[in-house]
Formats: structure tokens, sequence, C-alpha cells
């Protein structure tokens, strides 16, 4: 069975509180001495009464001091995390915006070499497209030309055979009249 310390020890803060106050306030607590009995005997002990007293008040001062000392060092050092605390964390938003700062730059980087990219792709498409079509037009100006030639040897050609026919059929004309000529030079030279 546990027994609770509390009980005790409120005892005892009361007692040496009273004790406290009893030396501050100067109680004698000795045996009353008889008059004229003992010589200076009380007075050598009110003097070891004081210098405890002095020694208890004195040590307490120093003790409060102390502690005074060591909150105040431990306000410091708290203070100081607190502001190491906030230094660290701004640092750590400032590196977490630079970061943010520079995805963003290489994001518009990339989107920027993406779309010149693109727009090259398209000139070299569209000069490709224009390189085609002249070369059509080309092809169609030569296969004109090549047709306009056929015509016109197809042309020269016809007319050389319709001049080849019309000298043939003179030819034969001319045969024909030279001997109907013939033919009929002999009986006219008769007459």
């Amino acid at each position: 069975m546990k027994r609770s310390m509390t009980g005790p020890v409120v005892v005892s803060l009361v007692l040496h509180a009273l004790l406290i106050l009893a030396f501050v306030l100067k109680w004698n607590l000795d045996k009353p001495k008889r008059p004229g009995g003992g010589g200076g005997g009380g007075v050598v002990h009110a003097v070891v009464v004081d210098e405890l007293q002095f020694r208890q008040h004195a040590e307490f001062v120093k003790q409060q001091k102390i502690q005074k000392q060591q909150e105040q060092v431990q306000q410091q050092e708290e203070q100081q995390k607190a502001q190491e605390q906030v230094r660290q964390q701004k640092e750590q938003e400032t590196i977490r915006l630079r970061k943010e700062e520079e995805k963003k730059q290489a994001e518009k980087e990339v989107t920027r070499k993406k779309e010149i990219e693109r727009q090259k792709l398209e000139a070299e498409k569209k000069i490709a497209l224009e390189k085609k079509k002249i070369e059509e037009k080309k092809q169609k100006e030569l296969e004109q030309k090549r047709l306009d030639e056929e015509r016109k040897k197809k042309l020269e050609q016809d007319k050389a055979e319709a001049e080849k026919k019309r000298l043939d059929e003179l030819k034969k004309k001319e045969e024909e009249s030279v001997s109907y000529t013939h033919l009929t030079l002999p009986t006219t030279s008769r007459v």
C-alpha cells in the first residue's frame, strides 16, 4: 500500500515557515533566563541567534539571486531559441520561395523552348509546303511545255503531212494534166 507524502510535506513546510518567521521577527524561543543569573550568556546567545538569522537570510537572498539569475539565463536561452527558430523558419521560407521561383522559371523556360520548337517546326513545314508548291508548279510548267512542244511538233508534222499531201496531189494533178495534155497533144498536133 502506498502512502501519500503530501500531508507530511505540507506540515514540514508550514513548520519551517513558522521558524523563519520567528527568526525574522526576532522571537526568542529559548527558555526565559532569570534576571541576574548567567551574566552575558544571554547576550552571546542573542548574537549567535542574530548571526544565524543573518546567515540564513543571506543564504536565502543568495539563493533568490541565483534563482533569478538562472531564470534570466533560462529566459534569455528561450528567447534565443525562439529567435533562432524564427530565423530558421524565415530561412526555410526564403529557400522554399526561391525554389518555387526557380521552378517557375524552369517551367517558363521549358514552355518557351517548346514554343520556339513548335514555331520552328511550323516554319519548316511552311517552307517545305512552299517548296512542294514551287516544285509542283515547275512540274506543271514542264508538263505544259512538253505538251506544247508535242502539239507544236504534231502541228508541224500535220502541216508537213498536209503540205506533202497537197504537193503529192499537185504532182498527181500535174502528172494527170501532163498526161492528159500529153494524150491530148498528139491529137492537137494532127490538126
